[in-house]
């Protein structure tokens, strides 16, 4: 996992360190539920597309987290503009 006494211990013992898949295959698809609830079949194509690219592709987990994170500002950003129920 993720835990930093884990990567202190391992840089003293190793050369080189990788997060297990496992562990951040189940991030991703917190966050795959998180914006597909609706649709399990969105979800499923979504989620087997962002471990493809992390997994196979240079660069994949900046560009899942710059996806990510895009989303987080506008939604940080314009929550108060989001009183849809008080609209409805």
């Amino acid at each position: 996992d993720g835990a930093k006494e884990n990567w202190r211990y391992l840089a003293q013992h190793t050369s080189a360190q990788i997060l297990d898949f496992y562990h951040a295959s189940e991030y991703l698809a917190g966050a795959a539920e998180a914006l597909l609830p609706e649709s399990k079949s969105q979800r499923k194509l979504w989620l087997e597309d962002r471990l493809h690219c992390l997994k196979n592709k240079r660069g994949a987990a900046k560009k899942i987290l710059a996806e990510s994170y895009r989303a987080v500002s506008y939604f940080t950003n314009n929550q108060h503009l989001m009183k849809y129920q008080e609209a409805l």
